[in-house]
């Protein structure tokens, strides 16, 4: 479908392709026979959220929110419950971070990390992307000693999903790493940042320069 080929274009970075698909998926959606209003509102939440990411991904974060609070808005007048929700309000509130709005976005994640803990339990690895983003707002807030827990909380999700070694882990104990530096606490720094390493040297080389 068109929508499938504007998330390909997406994940290869070409955005005008991307957003030319969408629109040709919306076309569709007004050409189609008609369907329960729910079924095309819920459609519309998925083109309407990828829409919003393009946008960001392009730095045009005026049109972004646009389009994610108009997703926002369709899926919490037709089914709130939808596990799409989750999905819109972590993009709504990364689109909110770009924009300096951290306290919305924080209020956000944090109500994804709730709900997903309620349906799914604490434990699952579905929370690492909510609490990662709620650990990066803190710290583009200057607050780097609350972006810590989620950050390790995250990091130890990620271990425990893909095991110790793998890249993603890397980049969230970087991002650690980060939060340490930025405390003056270069020893815990160093820590986080040698095993990253370790691991991008496992994966990929001890020369490779990436």
């Amino acid at each position: 479908t068109q929508l499938h080929l504007a998330r390909r274009y997406y994940q290869v970075g070409k955005w005008e392709a991307a957003l030319s698909a969408l629109e040709r998926s919306a076309q569709l959606e007004r050409a189609a026979p008609t369907s329960p209003k729910a079924v095309d509102a819920l459609a519309a939440v998925s083109r309407l959220r990828l829409q919003a990411s393009i946008l960001h991904a392009k730095g045009n974060y005026k049109a972004a929110r646009q389009a994610i609070e108009q997703a926002r808005a369709l899926i919490d007048n037709h089914n709130p419950k939808d596990l799409r929700r989750f999905g819109v309000l972590n993009t709504q509130a990364t689109i909110a971070i770009a924009q300096k709005q951290f306290d919305p976005a924080i209020e956000m994640l944090n109500e994804v990390i709730r709900l997903r803990s309620h349906r799914f339990g604490a434990d699952s690895p579905l929370l690492a992307t909510s609490l990662s983003n709620l650990s990066i707002a803190y710290w583009k807030q200057g607050e780097n000693k609350r972006a810590l827990p989620p950050a390790k909380r995250a990091l130890s999700l990620l271990q425990t999903y893909y095991g110790p070694y793998d890249p993603i882990v890397a980049a969230m104990q970087s991002n650690i790493a980060i939060l340490y530096r930025a405390q003056a606490l270069p020893q815990k720094a160093y820590q986080y940042a040698k095993q990253a390493l370790s691991i991008h040297q496992r994966a990929h080389g001890l020369h490779d320069l990436r």
